[in-house]
Order: structure tokens, then sequence, then C-alpha cells
């Protein structure tokens, strides 16, 4: 609520880079479109659910998410909702974090590539990661079992870095 994100969320059974480039109309597009990959379910229904969108200088998809790096934005933006054709979707915003993708660093965490937790002890692990790369402690916590979603995009902060919102379904 009261921001300008308000998109569709698509995704491709064929190429998971496809919307890379394409608006949800399949048309081409340097702005690309919000997306999930073919491994999560359309339903929302997985452990977690990752959504990419471009960081556009206009604002346009994802480029105000770089907004929560304040955690004064986030005071006033601490939840998320998503209408599917079936059910509305609340949810709570979790952890605002930074990521490198290269791999550099044995320390590097790639949030992006964690998808489930077959374990208690895997999503501790988890949520430690994740603790490490958050910006600010929202004070909210996830637990296993939980339905997390992931909201990414590139950072201007560091060169190759990623900006993460995860978010709890209430």
């Amino acid at each position: 609520p009261d921001t300008v994100i308000d998109y569709p969320i698509v995704q491709s059974s064929e190429d998971n880079a496809y919307y890379l480039n394409h608006s949800a109309e399949k048309t081409d597009s340097v702005s690309g479109a919000i997306y999930s990959e073919n491994y999560n379910k359309k339903n929302f229904d997985d452990p977690i659910t990752l959504l990419y969108g471009h960081n556009m200088k206009n604002g346009s998809i994802f480029g105000t998410l770089q907004y929560y790096l304040d955690k004064s934005y986030y005071e006033k933006h601490k939840t998320m909702s998503f209408d599917t054709l079936y059910k509305r979707y609340d949810y709570q915003i979790v952890a605002v974090g930074l990521s490198k993708i290269t791999d550099e660093s044995a320390d590097t965490f790639k949030y992006y590539d964690f998808l489930n937790a077959d374990s208690e002890k895997e999503f501790d692990n988890f949520k430690e990661k994740i603790k490490s790369l958050e910006v600010y402690y929202t004070g909210v916590k996830m637990k296993y079992g939980d339905k997390l979603i992931t909201l990414s995009t590139c950072n201007s902060v560091e060169k190759n870095g990623r900006l993460f919102v995860i978010a709890k379904r209430n």
C-alpha cells in the first residue's frame, strides 16, 4: 500500500530470463516485468517465492525498492499484498538486505539460490545468513514453515550487488 510497486507478476514456463527484457504483455521492453522463475509455483505456495524486477532509474518496476534502505520508509510500509485470480495474500516485511552475486568470496550468501529448507536446521542457517546481510533490524521474526516471498533487484551500493526485501505471509 502507498507505493508505486503495483504490477502483474508473470512467469515463463520455458525461459526464466524471458521477462528480463519483455513486458507482462510479452512485448520487447528494457524495463522487463516482475517475474518468478518456473521452479516457483504460480500460487505462491512454495516455502520461498522469489520475484525479480529491474531497479529502473525512473522508479518503475522495482526502482523504488531501494527506498527500503531507509528504515523510516520501512516504518511507513511494513506490509505488502498480492492479488491472484483466486486469493489475496498479505505479507509482513521481515528483512531488507544487500548481497553480492559474485563467487569471489567464500562467505558470499546467495539468498536467491535458497528456495526450500528441508529441515529446521537449514532454515535456521538461512535466517542467520539473512541476518548478516540486513541493513537494519525490523523486529519481525520468521520461523520454519513460514511462507516467504523475496523481492530481488540490483542495487547501486556496490558492484554486482543485489537488494532484497523478504516478507512472510500473515
